[in-house]
């Protein structure tokens, strides 16, 4: 008998999943990353390390895992704080990700990275390989060995993007060999089927190579045009460069479809036949050429709103929803949020982890679980909220007793007593139409108890609780084979 165990990893604080999307955004040209500034020099660091060991020192000496995750959070939590301070936003950001992956946290070492390459020219792909290679020697469970796998399967979407195909051969091993230690056939099934067809989109590259030597000789050499074109769009998500060559290439199944592509951007019908098009045509495919061709016909979609009504609203709105929910399980994220239960109100003796759908309980008197009791309790939930729109909304907490929220990382209630304000605390935020992470803590000291986000969208009239859908969190679902 098979059954599901979805494996969880919470320690997610969120505040750079946005920022630290792997791959393109669509089928378009992504968007353009910020000017980077480069890794501070030796004695600015060790500057900012001796202003680490006398914070930290404590912790760092700790061999408990729990310590050390929490260790790793706090300091990536810190260095969104250092202002100016690029040599200890960096020494911090290193840290973490040395203190998480040593501890066997591989989602939590990604973050630190993942922030870190927000800010600065570091090989992220290569700093990830290191970093998982650390947590598959040091995670001890299936859990952990699952998510070293998982981190470098996305791990290895980045470097065939960036070409660095040396970087995604050795995360394919790594993958492998966490896969093979968590006992999972089917998990290690996939990543074997994703070895293949990595090793296949190497082989193509190295033909491609020596397609690009020969368009140098002769830009007009159609079966160059059509090789490279491929490639481009199918394995780079590289559009507005593949497209022209496919389009003037040899005869292909793919040189209509790109000359309808380059031609459509007139009539509704003509758009929405090529959005068609290119999603049926990867519908068959291997995974980064599906991902990119339906990227590819969602960017389609998107270009027609108002035109269509119902059956074919409803199908592209489906669609484009796949495409959404499928980048966001590229970057290891699932529904719903992130729950840590502590007992006592200090959040550091955490008992139970979990996954709730949304924020909206009234456990009057009894305990939100047996773990942790009815009173003198916390509970932390972490991930990212995607909302539907961008804009003014106003955040709505009910609490008995005490919150703290934060958006973005930034500290936006925290209240000790809400259990005397019926009505709650409302605060302001603009948010933009991407992720942004979230994370609340509530404790309880006695009493009744409770605990619900609510939201006013803008132009309504009235609150609502935060729906489930716009919630997700870090964390790896694994079919695991069992009695």
């Amino acid at each position: 008998m098979r059954w599901l165990l979805m494996l969880l990893g919470f320690w997610i604080g969120s505040c750079a999943l946005a920022a630290a999307v792997w791959g393109a955004s669509d089928g378009a040209v992504a968007a353009s990353r910020p000017v980077l500034q480069h890794v501070p020099d030796e004695p600015s660091q060790a500057r900012a390390e001796r202003m680490v060991r006398e914070v930290y020192g404590k912790e760092l000496g700790s061999r408990e895992a729990g310590v050390r995750r929490e260790l790793a959070q706090r300091m990536i939590g810190q260095a969104m704080e250092s202002g100016d301070d690029a040599a200890a936003r960096f020494v911090l950001l290193r840290e973490a990700r040395d203190v998480a992956a040593g501890a066997g946290d591989a989602f939590l070492a990604k973050k630190a990275i993942g922030v870190m390459g927000k800010y600065y020219a570091v090989g992220e792909m290569r700093m990830v390989l290191g970093a998982m290679n650390n947590a598959l020697a040091a995670a001890g469970s299936a859990e952990g060995q699952g998510a070293v796998a998982q981190v470098c399967l996305g791990a290895v979407d980045r470097a065939i993007l960036e070409d660095d195909y040396a970087t995604a051969t050795k995360l394919m091993n790594v993958a492998e060999a966490a896969a093979g230690k968590t006992k999972n056939a089917r998990l290690g099934e996939r990543v074997k089927e994703r070895s293949k067809q990595v090793a296949a989109v190497i082989s193509e590259y190295q033909t491609v190579e020596k397609e690009r030597e020969r368009l140098k000789r002769d830009g007009e050499d159609a079966e160059a045009c059509a090789r490279v074109g491929r490639f481009l769009c199918l394995y780079k998500g590289d559009w507005n460069g593949g497209l022209p060559l496919i389009a003037k290439g040899a005869e292909s199944g793919l040189k209509n479809l790109a000359r309808e592509d380059l031609a459509a951007s007139g009539d509704a019908r003509r758009r929405l036949a090529v959005g068609d098009g290119w999603w049926e045509l990867g519908q068959n495919q291997p995974w980064l050429a599906r991902r990119h061709l339906q990227e590819r016909a969602a960017w389609w979609y998107r270009q027609l709103p108002g035109e269509l009504n119902g059956i074919h609203r409803s199908i592209v709105d489906k669609r484009i929803e796949a495409v959404e929910l499928e980048k966001l399980a590229e970057q290891d994220l699932t529904p719903g949020l992130g729950v840590e239960l502590f007992k006592g109100m200090d959040f550091r003796q955490c008992v139970k982890r979990r996954v709730d759908e949304q924020i909206n309980f009234d456990w009057g008197a009894d305990a939100p679980d047996a773990a942790v009791g009815k009173d003198n309790f916390g509970m932390r939930w972490s991930g990212v909220i995607r909302p539907p729109g961008a804009g003014n909304y106003e955040l709505v907490v009910l609490a008995n007793t005490g919150v703290r929220l934060w958006v973005d990382e930034k500290l936006l209630v925290e209240n000790g007593n809400l259990a005397r304000m019926r009505n709650g605390v409302r605060v302001k935020v603009q948010f933009e139409e991407r992720l942004h992470g979230i994370r609340v803590e509530y404790w309880d000291t006695s009493g009744t108890a409770r605990m619900k986000l609510l939201w006013r969208r803008p132009g309504a009239a009235k609150d609502e609780v935060v729906p489930a859908a716009v919630f997700f969190h870090e964390g790896p679902i694994l079919l695991l084979e069992g009695p």
